[in-house]
């Protein structure tokens, strides 16, 4: 499989906050962002397993982006906080 850098951080979190709202996931995205939770590291661990695989129906350089996003704590908060924050402007 040919090298492909991952996507910029800076607006990352952002980018899949809107998309997982789009898909209709993002509470329970967040549910598993909690602080604490091993889970968003484990995900990681599962996209870059499953990269070779993955990458014939998604982006490769997005399924890294979204691997390193959810390797990093600061990003994984940031990727919740976007996801709650526009859960409740909607409820508002």
């Amino acid at each position: 499989m040919l090298y492909s850098p991952p996507m910029p951080v800076d607006d990352r979190a952002d980018r899949w906050a809107n998309r997982l709202r789009a898909w209709g996931v993002a509470d329970l995205a967040a549910a598993f962002l909690e602080p604490g939770s091993p889970i968003a590291f484990l995900g990681a661990q599962v996209l870059h397993f499953g990269a070779p695989l993955l990458s014939l129906v998604y982006d490769p350089r997005e399924l890294s982006g979204l691997a390193e996003l959810l390797e990093d704590p600061l990003q994984t908060r940031r990727l919740a906080a976007g996801l709650t924050a526009a859960d409740q402007e909607t409820k508002a």
